[in-house]
């Protein structure tokens, strides 16, 4: 197996995440409230946006290979804590340790793809065909490790943990098979003069791409929120908890499906109605969580899956596409700060808003919010490309 290979199969094996289906029951089941888990996923991104900088620079200094095995040794841990975890704080030290996972992992298996890619015949497009196959591939693990943790959980959510657990290890020892990409590295005697490059590269030199990553964060959030939100309603619904993840499935798969075609979107409608598409669909979404209060909005919220499947290619190929190969693992990190930072920010106020006033207002506030986000950024970021093209020509 060669490195991406090797890089597909560590990321699949770490979307296999069984309580993923069924995470808001399960952290229900410990005494949180559903204000309770929102401040849980702050935790984790506060823990991510700490270390997130860090861990990518560290990386593009020393190198990818070990920062991204240290990061599935802190996820072995945590998953084996879970196991053992009772009430709010365990959670909060479960999260601290996913996070550190998370930081060392998200950014760098992404600059270690591009690096692999040594192809000197369409190099960008075989780039953007590698990041749709590991996409699609962890859509489809996360689709079978919804169905089997919905099972699992029917059990107990002990013997889900327990396989949790053992699914957990295996990216740490897929990490030690990788190979170290080789390329430039940024220099590691100036400091200050790396960080200048990362920020000029990423807010100064090219507006496009910092267009392109505000509009990543903005489209993620949109998918997030929707994430957490539909356990609740489907526990509104009084949908059994074993169907949790066979509907959790169906979205993955159906994400994994528009994964795929993302390209064949972009070719085909054009940039501009890709990113409306991408904007609107989960505006549909929340809609339907608000006017329906049954199966119709479980069928609408696929809406969500295909911004989720469109956004994991366009936004962040466009990304890397554009960063520089030594400074790739710097950036990614650095992007991804900038979203946590954001959860940070509005997600503990969206578990808030949801514990006072109920699912179908907070839907309704969410989709007014990403439909008029949607008319301020689409044009900007439209006009950003169109300039480019002009100077090009």
């Amino acid at each position: 197996m060669n490195n991406i290979s090797k890089l597909i199969f560590l990321r699949s094996m770490r979307s296999m995440f069984f309580m993923m289906a069924v995470a808001v029951p399960l952290f229900q089941s410990k005494g949180l409230s559903f204000g309770d888990i929102f401040i849980l996923q702050a935790v984790f991104g506060a823990t991510v946006a700490i270390l997130e900088m860090p861990s990518g620079y560290l990386a593009d200094l020393f190198g990818r290979k070990a920062t991204l095995t240290l990061g599935t040794l802190f996820d072995g841990l945590g998953l084996t804590y879970l196991y053992f975890a009772e009430g709010f704080w365990d959670l909060v030290i479960f999260e601290i340790l996913l996070g550190c996972a998370m930081s060392m992992i998200s950014g760098i298996d992404l600059a270690i793809l591009y690096d692999s890619i040594t192809s000197k015949e369409k190099p960008e497009q075989k780039k953007k065909e590698a990041l749709s196959q590991l996409r699609f591939m962890m859509q489809i693990t996360s689709a079978l490790g919804s169905i089997i943790g919905g099972y699992l959980a029917s059990i107990s959510f002990q013997t889900m943990l327990g396989a949790q657990l053992i699914i957990g290890w295996i990216p740490f020892l897929v990490a030690f098979t990788l190979k170290e990409p080789n390329i430039e590295r940024m220099s590691k005697k100036s400091h200050a003069k790396n960080f200048k490059e990362i920020y000029n590269e990423l807010f100064r030199k090219d507006k496009l791409l910092k267009l392109t990553v505000i509009n990543w964060v903005v489209w993620s959030h949109a998918t997030y929120f929707a994430f957490w939100m539909m356990q609740k309603y489907w526990e509104q619904l009084e949908i059994a908890i074993l169907y949790f993840g066979i509907i959790t499935a169906i979205y993955h798969l159906s994400a994994a499906t528009f994964t795929k075609l993302a390209i064949y979107f972009e070719s085909k409608l054009g940039i501009e109605n890709c990113f409306y598409l991408i904007a609107f669909a989960p505006v549909v979404g929340y809609l339907s969580m608000y006017f329906f209060d049954d199966a119709w909005a479980v069928v609408f919220a696929l809406c969500f899956s295909f911004s989720r499947g469109l956004t994991q290619i366009v936004f962040i190929d466009a990304i890397n596409s554009r960063i520089p190969d030594k400074m790739r693992a710097s950036v990614n990190s650095l992007n991804s700060f900038i979203l946590r930072i954001a959860f940070i920010c509005v997600g503990p106020l969206v578990g808030l808003f949801f514990d006072h006033w109920g699912l179908g207002k907070v839907s309704l506030g969410l989709a007014i919010a990403f439909s008029t986000l949607a008319f301020v950024l689409i044009p900007q970021i439209t006009k950003s490309i169109n300039d480019q093209a002009i100077k090009k020509a």
